[in-house]
């Protein structure tokens, strides 16, 4: 989707306007998905609490310094973790098959 919309020429605050909504109740189903097999391995799993900090972190850091960065600085980074997100998702995937 972000591809669709970075090709059809939309800034990139319209493209986090509309993607993160739909990202942040993605990511929420999918957490409770997981749960529903059992959420004791999720609990359990150390790099849990050091994962949640960064991501508040990151996007603290993101929303001060976001409207200061060059368009294409966002527009590469959002293909860069774009990319290692279809990529995490498909060893996840190969794994659990």
């Amino acid at each position: 989707m972000v591809f669709g919309l970075m090709a059809l020429g939309r800034s990139p605050s319209d493209i986090r306007r509309l993607v993160q909504p739909i990202a942040l109740v993605a990511y929420g189903v999918s957490l409770l998905l997981h749960g529903l097999s059992g959420w004791q391995p999720i609990t359990e799993t150390p790099a849990v609490p050091a994962f949640a900090a960064a991501a508040i972190v990151g996007s603290l850091i993101g929303r001060a310094f976001g409207p200061y960065l060059p368009r294409g600085f966002i527009i590469n980074s959002v293909r860069l973790v774009s990319l290692f997100a279809c990529l995490a998702l498909y060893r996840r995937a190969y794994l659990l098959a």
